[in-house]
């Protein structure tokens, strides 16, 4: 797994609804391609906390998320974002917070 870097499409933030991080789906481009992704705003220390656990959950053998850096182009602050890939989901799997 590798950390990857993708530019914010601000249009097309939409809220997720759950969870206590005010995350959102976006598009982001990655690589010159169109992922959706859920995205938050977050502080450097954060997104290095954010890849550093997923490294180590895809090293752990964890349904992990590739974790991606993400730029706002309309201030150039950095987001943390992941590919969206639907359910089950870590937390689900878990069964953590509302997925319980």
């Amino acid at each position: 797994m590798k950390i990857e870097q993708g530019i914010l499409i601000p249009s097309t933030l939409m809220p997720v609804g759950e969870g206590i991080t005010g995350a959102s789906y976006a598009i982001v481009l990655i690589a010159g391609l169109s992922q959706r992704c859920v995205v938050k705003r977050a502080g450097d220390r954060e997104i290095a906390a954010e890849c550093l656990c997923a490294l180590l959950g895809d090293a752990l053998g964890l349904p992990t998320l590739v974790p991606v850096v993400v730029t706002d182009p309309r201030d150039n602050t950095l987001w943390f974002g992941a590919r969206e890939v639907g359910y089950p989901s870590l937390s689900s799997s878990l069964r953590i917070g509302s997925h319980a």
